[in-house]
């Protein structure tokens, strides 16, 4: 248990220990790439505007404005902690940056750490609260497709 509050403190570091976002973590992943795979319109939402909006890009829902993505962008030197807690890791996923897995470790996943170079990349989605079961709102394989988008343009 101890590791995967480990697991959660690294993917909500302070601001000042995280990559700082810049425009290049802007253009690597884009408005029209998430409506792409969500397959709907979607808007970024700026960091802290709303309750959830923690990442260095968020994105939500042009309809209803429900946020779908976080994106953080982290040291490289994160993944391997993140990599070898068995609480964190679920499986890797194969042919996203140079390494990726899934998470966490119990189900439903939603969460897809990459690494490509010295860049650590965390991909997060939220869950469906409005229906009887809580469900993430974007499936592994979204976050896979969005994860190798990401990476192509690191």
């Amino acid at each position: 248990m101890k590791s995967f509050f480990l697991f959660l403190a690294v993917l909500v570091l302070p601001h000042s220990v995280a990559v700082t976002p810049s425009l290049a973590n802007e253009k690597s992943i884009t408005i029209g790439d998430v409506a792409k795979v969500v397959g709907a319109p979607v808007k970024l939402v700026p960091r802290d505007a709303c309750e959830g909006a923690g990442g260095d890009l968020n994105f939500a829902l042009k309809e209803d404005g429900r946020l779908i993505l976080m994106v953080r962008f982290l040291d490289g030197d994160k993944f391997k902690p993140l990599a070898s807690d068995k609480n964190s890791y679920k499986a890797p996923v194969k042919g996203v940056g140079d390494e990726a897995f899934s998470g966490p470790l119990t189900d439903p996943q939603y969460i897809l750490i990459l690494r490509k170079g010295k860049q650590t990349v965390s991909l997060s989605t939220y869950f469906n609260t409005t229906g009887p079961v809580k469900e993430p709102l974007l499936t592994t394989a979204q976050l896979a497709e969005l994860g190798r988008v990401i990476a192509s343009r690191l």
